[in-house]
């Protein structure tokens, strides 16, 4: 008996995402949150603290750019500021002089 064209085996298919068994779908998706998370968590600093653009809000991409970013004192016109820098180049994000009234960190 001739085999029909549907009737092919499943390796011989190409891989589509809904042919992933879901708890291997949910186990990738939950590692790869767990890799992004775990850092911007880590940071060290608040939510309000990650609002990188000013715009009065955090999204959920300023929320995981704060990996990539930590905090040294520096002095500007005379003030104790705190300056927000990126890791992978040491160039500010922002500078921060309000956070650090009458000390250093």
């Amino acid at each position: 008996m001739p085999e029909s064209k549907h009737a092919t085996r499943f390796w011989s298919k190409p891989l589509r995402w809904w042919s992933v068994p879901p708890l291997a779908f949910a186990i990738a998706v939950l590692l790869l949150v767990g890799v992004l998370l775990i850092p911007a968590l880590r940071s060290g600093y608040g939510w309000s603290e990650r609002d990188w653009n000013r715009d009065g809000h955090t999204s959920i991409s300023e929320f995981f750019h704060a990996a990539d970013i930590r905090t040294r004192s520096v002095k500007q016109n005379g003030l104790n500021c705190l300056e927000y820098y990126q890791l992978k180049d040491g160039l500010p994000v922002r500078v921060d002089c309000a956070a650090l009234r009458g000390g250093g960190r």
